[in-house]
Formats: C-alpha cells, structure tokens, sequence
C-alpha cells in the first residue's frame, strides 16, 4: 500500500509541475472541482474548497499569518463554499 501511495504522490508531483501549478496533495476539496486554464494557480495547503468549485488562471488561496500577542503564530486560510466560480488572476487570503 505504501508503494502505490508513493507512486500517486509522484505522479501529483509531475503532473503539478507540468501544468505550473501549486496544488499540494492534502488541499480538502469537494467534489466536482474544475480547474479551467489552470497555469499559475497556488493553492496553500490549509485553505478547504468545497463541491462544483471553478477555478480559473493565476487564482490564488493564501494564507494569511497571524502573530498573537502571546507570540504564538495562527494560520487562517480560505474556506470557498459550494458552487462558487472564482475568476482569473483572483487573490483570495484567509
């Protein structure tokens, strides 16, 4: 099992770096997602997306870094809903 995970982890790789897109495999994404023209999408590993999303060209899902005032460092990322068309070049940051 751990081979043929090994394997799909690659071939996400590959196929990520073919396109030139940063879409990390442990992104939470609902069914139905469609990447139009993908080229220049970067997605933060954080950021969830949920069913019959649309994402176009040069969309970005940031996170946005947060330093208490304890020190402590908080995360927040987007959280896209259903059926939700995000257009080209769009910056969205948690």
């Amino acid at each position: 099992m751990y081979v043929f995970t090994f394997i799909l982890k690659l071939c996400h790789q590959f196929f990520c770096w073919s396109a030139a897109i940063d879409f990390p495999s442990r992104v939470r994404a609902g069914e139905g997602l469609c990447i139009t023209h993908g080229w220049g999408l970067v997605i933060n590993p954080h950021a969830q997306i949920g069913s019959n999303v649309t994402l176009f060209h040069g969309v970005t899902l940031g996170a946005r870094h947060i330093v208490s005032s304890d020190g402590r460092t908080l995360i927040s990322a987007p959280i896209i809903e259903d059926e939700v068309w995000i257009g080209p070049h769009a910056v969205i940051v948690g």
